[in-house]
């Protein structure tokens, strides 16, 4: 934890932990709501969660390691407004088309008898 001058936590060290932490409970959050809204899974929660935070971890490097790849020659090509558009699109379209794929296998639903 970092002090101010005075030994007392200052306003902005709260904001900074809270801006941190805020992915993590967005992931939190998607897991619960794709397990129950969208797969409207039953499976096993521990086995589910392994799987979850296998494949966001391998899925976020290898979109970051592409968009690495993309990104430079978008913004050198189109400018940075136009290519930064067009890069987050990219990103988005390469997040859903990998990641929904892998989601319906590890929720998958059980079909009751």
């Amino acid at each position: 934890m970092t002090m101010s001058r005075t030994g007392k936590q200052g306003p902005w060290q709260a904001v900074v932990r809270c801006w941190k932490a805020h992915p993590r409970i967005a992931q939190v959050v998607s897991f619960f709501l794709q397990r129950k809204v969208t797969f409207k899974s039953s499976g096993n929660i521990a086995w589910q969660a392994m799987w979850y935070f296998a494949a966001f971890l391998v899925i976020t490097v290898g979109a970051n390691a592409l968009y690495g790849i993309y990104q430079p020659w978008l913004y050198s090509t189109l400018g940075e407004a136009i290519g930064g558009l067009i890069a987050a699109f990219l990103q988005c379209c390469i997040a859903f088309w990998v990641f929904f794929p892998i989601m319906k296998l590890i929720f998958l639903s059980q079909k009751k008898a």
